[in-house]
């Protein structure tokens, strides 16, 4: 179930339908974290913050991407932190906090290092 609410709330957030998304995503995350799926929880929070970044709610965005990162550092939920990071360098970018934006950015460097991926 959350994958579907995630499906739709992305769907209204490429509508520009923000509040419909968010209430998605949060529902979302209700029953993810009822139902103990990290992985799920993980990816519903990253949606969470790029809505609150594309409504410039910077702050919001942050949070939620922080969650994720919280979440993927933990050894039982495989989950890639990577763009989360990639978009809080953005988020930080947008807001005149360079020193910021370039420690996510250089998370997204070490990352990509340590998995030997050929992007980042």
């Amino acid at each position: 179930m959350p994958i579907t609410l995630t499906n739709l709330g992305n769907i209204q957030k490429l509508l520009r339908n923000h509040f419909s998304a968010i209430d998605l995503f949060e529902r979302a995350a209700r029953i993810a974290i009822k139902e103990g799926k990290g992985v799920e929880l993980a990816n519903v929070y990253h949606n969470l913050g790029e809505t609150y970044a594309d409504k410039k709610e910077y702050e919001n965005a942050i949070f939620y991407f922080d969650k994720v990162v919280k979440l993927a550092n933990n050894a039982s939920i495989p989950f890639d932190p990577t763009n989360t990071y990639a978009q809080m360098a953005e988020v930080m970018k947008k807001q005149g906090r360079i020193e910021q934006a370039l420690f996510y950015q250089q998370q997204v460097l070490q990352i990509t290092r340590e998995k030997k991926l050929k992007v980042g």
